[in-house]
């Protein structure tokens, strides 16, 4: 009965919590652990991957690395995501995403540090739904010296 009672209790309060509480709630049952990687080591960035656990290479999601900070998935292998983060425009060597600007949940950080590419397990990923437009993800991979496939 106590069970049934916390599964009600638990679906309730989802109903009436914010997305950065369960956002957090989500990301403290994480482990931070990122490796860095050379831009040599990237697989190739085609922004029309099919979805891994809902993920495609343009799409921005929150990890830990090791705070809780939103990156932008570049590519994936079978287990793993590599991915950037994302940063203020003022940082130095960051390209600019043109219209990430309008999403409240980047906190100002609407473009991508290329200087710092990370991979990770693509469980350590949470992923809110949002994908950059492909020109913007056209100019990341422009950045990278790699051309994009798709």
């Amino acid at each position: 009965m106590s069970f049934l009672f916390d599964v009600v209790v638990d679906f309730v309060s989802d109903m009436f919590v914010s997305k950065p509480t369960q956002r957090e709630r989500r990301m403290r049952k994480l482990t931070a652990c990122a490796e860095p990687i050379p831009v040599s080591q990237l697989p190739a960035l085609t922004y029309d991957d099919g979805s891994v656990g809902a993920l495609q290479p343009g799409s921005i999601a929150w990890a830990k690395l090791p705070g809780i900070e939103p990156v932008l998935v570049l590519a994936h292998t079978a287990e793993d995501a590599c991915v950037a983060r994302l940063v203020e425009v003022a940082t130095p060597g960051a390209v600019k995403l043109s219209h990430a600007a309008r999403w409240e949940l980047l906190k100002n950080r609407n473009a991508v540090d290329l200087n710092s590419l990370y991979t990770l397990p693509m469980s350590q990923l949470y992923s809110e739904g949002k994908r950059i437009r492909r020109s913007d993800f056209g100019r990341v991979v422009t950045a990278l010296g790699q051309r994009e496939d798709g």
